[in-house]
This record gives structure tokens, sequence and C-alpha cells, in this order.
């Protein structure tokens, strides 16, 4: 059974209704490059701590039982005085002020109008802490609800077809959303990108087709499609460093700039190398050694990349290797691999006060992650921890308590 499916760009039309139409080839020479190849072939130590200028360690209020964090973070929205964080798909997204005091909740489960059964995303006007929740609602479909920065709601669309990522930009909403794929033909095409005011009137529709090998899956970091892994992931859109970018398949894939005039403005090439996958018909053997990428941090000064290959141990024996890499934008060059993000690894920089982090979004010059509470204890046990503020919280906090965020702001 196919465990990894990809899908191989040939062409990008760009076509807008009601919008400005954008036409013409794109140029991507004389763009920066990240060399995936000799990154995974240049190893070297590396602990986040080492470009660390400043943590900033939020503890999450957990006095109100609404506040109460699952045991994972699907994705976080952030405003100028909020976090809105998505933990339970079937529940509410959890709404804390800047100190981590709880304030409300977002949503309402249900099947009645403006109502849904689980949550798929969320988006946030960080201007008026307007919050966008794509949802599959009562009736099957996959719908948009807005609510404002009290908490009523304002706007809503009952159905965007299959959309499987939202994110807020430039003052428009842009919902990536599948239009139809024919498995027997390997052909899939998809309305890349649906474009709404801010109060949910369409405004038009990127789109293109895709002609490969598989599905198309997609993301708004760094949250994966319900049931995917890095290994499905092989066109993402994203909201990051208050950009929206895509990432193209192909041999050198390029990475893109969504701008709010419609435009895909190319912004820099990763190099795959052996690690690529060939265009045209390919085999399953071709498919597995081709290198996924499952998510992209960029900051002012670096890109962190994240994603998955499949390793021959032995032969007939096999592993799916993750890998982490770094490349410091004033020497992309040397950008490298940090040596033991394998398997198990969870593909954390480690490490950030002795514990393995894992990023949830990037913002300037920022990381933004968080530590769970039983992530806190058992490093606490190993006497991992080096940093101060962070092992006084995990001496006090209970297995059942509210996660931390960290706020990392790099040199």
């Amino acid at each position: 059974m196919r465990t990894l499916y990809y899908i191989i760009i040939l062409s990008l039309a760009v076509c807008f209704a009601d919008c400005k139409n954008k036409g013409g080839e794109v140029v991507t020479d004389n763009l920066p490059v990240l060399d995936i190849e000799a990154a995974i072939d240049n190893r070297r130590p590396f602990s986040l701590d080492s470009i660390v200028s400043k943590i900033e360690i939020i503890q999450l209020d957990g006095s109100d039982k609404r506040s109460l964090i699952d045991n994972y973070i699907y994705q976080i929205g952030e405003s100028k005085s909020r976090y809105y964080i998505m933990d339970n798909p079937n529940g509410p997204v959890k709404v804390f002020d800047k100190t981590g005091k709880f304030i409300s909740t977002r949503g309402v489960l249900g099947r009645g109008p403006g109502e849904f059964v689980r949550v798929l995303g969320l988006a946030v006007d960080g201007k008026k802490d307007n919050v966008y929740l794509l949802a599959r609602t009562g009736g099957g479909n996959n719908g948009i609800i807005a609510y404002d920065a009290e908490g009523r709601l304002f706007a809503r669309v009952d159905s965007v077809g299959s959309a499987r990522s939202i994110s807020y930009h430039d003052g428009q909403l842009i919902a990536l959303s599948e239009l139809s794929y024919s498995r027997d033909k390997r052909v899939a095409k998809y309305t890349f990108v649906d474009v709404f005011s801010p109060d949910l009137r369409h405004q038009g529709s990127i789109e293109t087709s895709f002609k490969g090998y598989g599905t198309l899956y997609s993301l708004t970091a760094p949250t994966l499609p319900s049931g995917a892994s890095s290994r499905h992931i092989s066109d993402i859109l994203y909201s990051n460093n208050g950009k929206n970018l895509i990432v193209k398949e192909g041999r050198s894939d390029t990475v893109f700039h969504y701008k709010a005039d419609g435009g895909l403005v190319p912004a820099f090439k990763l190099e795959m190398g052996r690690f690529a996958i060939p265009p045209g018909e390919i085999t399953e053997e071709e498919i597995d050694k081709g290198f996924a990428v499952s998510d992209i941090y960029e900051t002012d000064n670096y890109f962190f990349v994240d994603g998955a290959y499949r390793k021959e141990q032995s032969p007939g024996v096999s592993i799916i290797e993750a890998e982490r890499m770094v490349f410091d934008k004033s020497d992309l060059a040397n950008g490298f691999a940090i040596p033991g993000q394998g398997q198990n690894s969870r593909n954390g920089v480690k490490s950030l006060g002795g514990i393995t982090f894992h990023p949830v979004y990037s913002r300037a010059n920022k990381l933004v992650g968080a530590f769970m509470a039983l992530q806190l204890i058992r490093a606490k046990e190993r006497n991992d921890i080096t940093n101060s503020d962070l092992k006084a919280i995990a001496e006090s906090i209970g297995e059942d308590g509210n996660p931390v965020l960290v706020v990392v702001t790099l040199d």
C-alpha cells in the first residue's frame, strides 16, 4: 500500500475572478538558494541557545476549566494583545492575554447555524482581534466562521469546498481549497487560493492545475491535515513572518510570497539535489527517496527547514529519516542539518534551556512555541533543564497543568 504521495507541479497559472489578473512567466533566476542536499551532508551540533538573545516564558492560566489545554497545541494565532490557541479540534479555541490570563473561548460546538463539529484551522486579524475559524459544520461542509474581539459572530460562509487551511494577510482572508482529483488519471485540479474580504465576501480565486502522482496536502504552519504526516506534505500555504508563502514542487522548488493584490512573487529556492523527485512518470521507489518539506520557519536572519525522506539502513530495510536544517541568511551556502534529528526525535531544535523545542510559528526575529506540562516534568526528572525560570515552573507544575508558551528572540 502506498504511504507517500507527491504531486509534481508542471504549471502555475494565476487567474482572478473579480480581481486583477496576473499573467506572464515567473522569473526565478538569481534567487537565494537553500541547498537541502548540501545541508543534509553537512551535519554539525547545534543548540538554539547559541543564537538566542531573549526567552519570554508565559505560563497559561488553568484556573478556569474552559482554559485547560489538551496535550497538544495544533495552532496559535496572535494579535497585539492576545493569543488564540487551537488544541482540541473537537472543541472551541482558547483565548489568553499576553500575560497568559484566560479571557474566553471562540466557537460553539453543535449542528446549528454558526456552530461546528470540528475545527480545522484558525486565522487572526491582529489589528482588530477578529478571529476566523475554518471548521466542519453540522451539514458536513467546511465553512468559515468569524468572531469579533468580544466573541460575537459577525460573518460566516457555510461552505468553502474542501478548504484545508486559512490565513489572514493584509486585509484578506485566504483559504486553500481543492476542486477535484482523479486518482486514475493522476491529475488533480485545485482552486489553490480563495480570497475573502474581512467580512467574508468572496473576492476571487487563484487557480492552478497539477498533474502528477498522488494527492496534494497543505497546511497553515505547522498544523498537519488530519491523518497526515510530514511524509505527505508536498505543497505548503502558510503564514510566516507576516507573509503568505507557497512551496512549489520540482527539481529546484521555488517558494513564493503571496501579495494582497493577488500576485505571486518568487522569494527563494530549495535545491533538492539527489533528493529531488524527477518530473513525469515516477516509481514508488523514486518517490520514497525524495525529500518532503513539512515546515519552513523564516525569521529575519534564519531559515529553519523541516522535512523527511526514506533512508535505507540495509538491503530491503529503510526508515523515515526526519531532518531539521538551519540556514543563516548571511551565509546560505553553509546551511547544515542538526545531528540526532532522526525518526524518534520529533524534529525539534535541541535545545532551548536544555529541552527540545518545537516552534509553532515564526514572526520577525522570533520563534513561538510551547512546552507541555509533562514535557517539563520529564525534563526535570532527567535533570536536563538549564533555564532557571523553566526549572522553577517544572518544579511546581502538575501533569495536568496548562502548557507554557515560549517566545524566543533570536540574534
